[in-house]
């Protein structure tokens, strides 16, 4: 009789930890197995990718840690050419001193009007001796200060960039410069607008002079002096900046048709 209590006992037991086992094998071990099996298939994907990756850029077969240093000390390269190329803009870009400290600094506005009166005399002066006509409003040409002036530094910039132009028109002796009109500064800056790099000042222009002088005019536009003077082409006395034509409109005059009209929007651009 004891030795049947102690067998039931022994069956009780085994069946307990039977169902036990049952228990932990579908409320622990499945779910960790199902687990290891998906993060084997993620780690799998992931490592497809890589071999993709590395396929389509040779330099990181195998995570190869000379190619990673030759990599970084290429684009390390790269961004020092950039600094340079961007250092090198700026100062092909760049303003006479006289314009440039101004532009930068507070804006005086006696300064300002005492040099606009003296480019302009200028100016005048200098197309009296080569004898091309001012048919332009001399208020509409150079820049004026007005409370309706968002950023007066600027106004300096505009100052330099018609000087630049009208002498450099002078220069070529084109017949007549009929309007000179300065348009809205437009600011250029950097991704998503953050920070204000550059600004674009437009400038209007309507000329006439002989074809062969119009044609060395626009070709000086977006040369310096030094390779203006290179060419042999006449130039300006002062470091002209870069210029560019954002439109053009050509045609021969009626009454001279040796003579050719033209109207262009020219851009320069000074960094802030």
């Amino acid at each position: 009789m004891v030795f049947q209590k102690k067998l039931l006992r022994w069956h009780l037991i085994a069946l307990a930890a039977g169902l036990v086992f049952i228990a932990l094998y579908f409320l622990l071990f499945q779910p960790l197995a199902k687990r290891s099996h998906r993060l084997d298939r993620e780690l799998q994907n992931a490592w497809t990718e890589l071999q993709h990756v590395n396929a389509a850029h040779g330099q990181t077969i195998g995570m190869d840690v000379a190619a990673i240093n030759a990599s970084f000390t290429t684009a390390t390269k790269e961004v020092h050419n950039f600094l340079e190329t961007t250092e090198w803009l700026r100062e092909r870009f760049e303003l006479e001193p006289e314009f440039r400290q101004p532009l930068r600094g507070n804006f005086q506005l006696a300064t300002f009007e005492e040099k606009r009166f003296q480019l302009i005399g200028e100016v005048n002066e200098m197309a009296r001796k080569h004898e091309v006509e001012l048919a332009f409003s001399r208020a509409k040409g150079f820049p004026v200060y007005s409370a309706a002036v968002e950023k007066p530094p600027l106004l300096w910039g505009q100052l330099a960039l018609v000087h630049d132009l009208l002498t450099l028109a002078i220069a070529n002796e084109l017949q007549t410069i009929q309007e000179v009109n300065l348009l809205s500064i437009r600011a250029r800056g950097s991704a998503g607008g953050k920070r204000i790099d550059w600004h674009e000042i437009p400038i209007h222009l309507k000329l006439i002079g002989a074809m062969d002088r119009i044609q060395r005019f626009l070709i000086s536009l977006p040369l310096s002096t030094v390779e203006i003077r290179q060419r042999g082409f006449p130039s300006p006395k002062s470091q002209k900046p870069p210029l560019f034509i954002e439109r053009i409109v050509m045609k021969r005059g009626s009454e001279a048709p040796e003579q050719i009209h033209i109207e262009l929007v020219v851009n320069g651009f000074i960094a802030t």
